[in-house]
């Protein structure tokens, strides 16, 4: 159970809590009694929202085994203890299937629950059941009608270089060197970047417009299965669909993570101990100037920039002692390895080495293209 509280705009605060509920019973019943001790007072608009693993009702179920109404005690006592309601709702009456062709089973395990405060608060709020992808629940979204829009500049997409086009274009930009090879470079950028825009395939928009067609197909095939569920070529449509959306999802999996630019996403959950250590490195680093304000909250910030300030100052620029130049220290001189190191032309070799250790999902340069484009190209 995650557990937040919501403040979007001049809107009223909430709390909402994310659960992901256990498959054992006795698991359940524990969460439901961590929720009745953590709930908010009854005069704090409250939502809980995510996957129940278990139905409200018996008749949430079709298929396999029935439910018995003493399987649902617990969750109906915390519901009831609570004061909690189903929150008006779209779409699917079934949000999970078990992926079977043969002995298929749908169930409601997905919903979100709110207090009498949240109703009256946020009287037009509701949840939508959309297409479950290329899981095998149906993902909700809430709908508080706040809409945001964002636009962005250019960025080099990797999933591009898996088009034919693409090398089109870039063959085609790749012209002979004329005058300075930098501008010969930034001029063939520009150019490349030019072709690509024009492209339908380059905006990650039709990553998306693929998925809503699967999606659309996923829905019919599952608006089918709602009358029959006992279909054996319906299932089966439904799970190659299934794999269908799930490759295209890869793609714009691929597409979020380098967006993200975050080192923890890209590792996701197979890997907590990457994201432990970067918390703690950050906390325990003397390097970072954040720990001067973590560490000494009650001083004020330009205090401490004036400490950072006087400390490097020392350091690089101690003030004089005397103004007779002949008394003045002299530097350290680089050896003459060290000078020639400087002044040797860098050879082509330790350029690729040097693009070649950059990151495909790192941030890109100013003119939008990243390492991952140097690399395939």
């Amino acid at each position: 159970m995650i557990t937040g509280t919501v403040l979007v705009g001049n809107h009223s605060l909430f709390q909402i809590y994310v659960i992901y509920a256990s498959n054992s019973a006795s698991d359940r019943k524990d969460l439901w009694t961590s929720i009745s001790m953590v709930a908010p007072s009854i005069d704090t608009p409250w939502g809980i929202i995510g996957d129940f693993n278990c139905c409200h009702f018996a008749t949430e179920k079709f298929g396999g085994s029935a439910h018995h109404h003493s399987a649902l005690v617990d969750i109906n006592n915390m519901i009831f203890t609570n004061g909690l309601v189903d929150l008006h709702s779209v779409g699917f009456y079934y949000t999970w299937f078990n992926q079977r062709t043969e002995n298929p089973i749908f169930i409601k395990l997905d919903r979100a629950l709110v207090n009498e405060e949240w109703m009256k608060k946020f009287p037009n709020a509701y949840y939508s059941f959309q297409s479950p992808s290329c899981s095998d629940h149906s993902l909700i979204i809430l709908h508080p009608s706040v809409s945001f829009h964002s636009h962005h500049r250019f960025l080099f997409k990797n999933f591009w270089i898996k088009h034919d086009r693409y090398w089109t274009h870039l063959l085609k930009a790749s012209m002979p060197m004329i005058g300075n090879p930098l501008s010969h470079l930034c001029n063939v950028l520009r150019h490349l970047k030019g072709d690509i825009k024009n492209e339908h395939w380059a905006n990650s928009h039709t990553i998306n417009m693929q998925l809503d067609s699967l999606h659309a197909k996923q829905l019919d095939l599952l608006e089918l299965i709602q009358a029959t569920p006992t279909d054996a070529s319906l299932c089966a449509s439904l799970k190659d669909t299934n794999l269908k959306i799930s490759e295209v999802s890869s793609t714009l999996a691929s597409w979020i993570i380098q967006r993200a630019k975050i080192n923890w996403l890209y590792h996701g959950e197979d890997d907590l101990k990457f994201l432990n250590a970067k918390i703690r490195s950050r906390m325990g680093s003397t390097k970072y100037v954040v720990n001067l304000f973590a560490r000494n909250p009650n001083i004020a910030r330009e205090e401490v920039l004036q400490s950072i300030l006087m400390y490097f100052q020392d350091m690089f620029n101690p003030p004089p002692t005397c103004m007779n130049m002949d008394f003045f220290p002299i530097g350290v001189f680089l050896s003459d390895n060290h000078a020639n190191l400087l002044i040797t032309p860098i050879l082509d070799d330790e350029i690729r080495a040097a693009v070649f250790k950059g990151s495909s999902k790192s941030a890109p340069g100013p003119d939008g293209f990243n390492y991952h484009f140097y690399k395939s190209g």
